[in-house]
């Protein structure tokens, strides 16, 4: 994983870099503090995502680990289950992480969530609509716009 990470983490910082030269306006100093901060925000974030994911996932391995040499030993079945959300809470972190440190997923997400997304560029999509298209499409008649059970 922390491959995976470092892999990531190079790919952005050479991206961070292009796109830096492509700045005609800037002098040259200046564009390499902006290369120099944006290199060490994004470098923090990778460290905040790549320690959530060591905290949530350490706890089981730790737990595997003892069940493989030592399986006599008990584990108790609470400190298990623990362990086990605690890892799959990571996967509900990342994008808490993601809206805290990243400018354009923070609006993408507000987009995507906010009232007026029917009148955006991505467009509303529900079941209704989705069931009056296909009506249409098979060349049927009327079509009731009945709202889904609890909605």
């Amino acid at each position: 994983m922390l491959v995976l990470y470092a892999r990531i983490f190079l790919e952005i910082r050479r991206q961070i870099r292009q796109i830096a030269e492509w700045a005609v306006d800037v002098s040259r100093r200046r564009r390499r503090r902006r290369i120099v901060v944006r290199e060490f925000r994004m470098a923090t974030s990778l460290f905040i995502v790549v320690f959530c994911f060591v905290v949530c996932w350490f706890p089981i391995h730790i737990l595997n680990v003892v069940r493989l040499f030592c399986p006599q030993c008990l584990v108790p079945t609470d400190l298990v289950l623990t362990a086990v959300i605690l890892s799959h809470a990571n996967s509900a972190i990342n994008p808490i992480i993601y809206v805290f440190r990243m400018r354009t997923f923070r609006r993408a997400i507000e987009a995507t969530l906010s009232c007026s997304c029917g009148t955006s560029a991505v467009g509303s999509v529900t079941a209704t609509s989705l069931a009056k298209a296909a009506h249409e499409q098979r060349g049927g008649g009327q079509i009731r716009d009945v709202p889904l059970p609890g909605t």
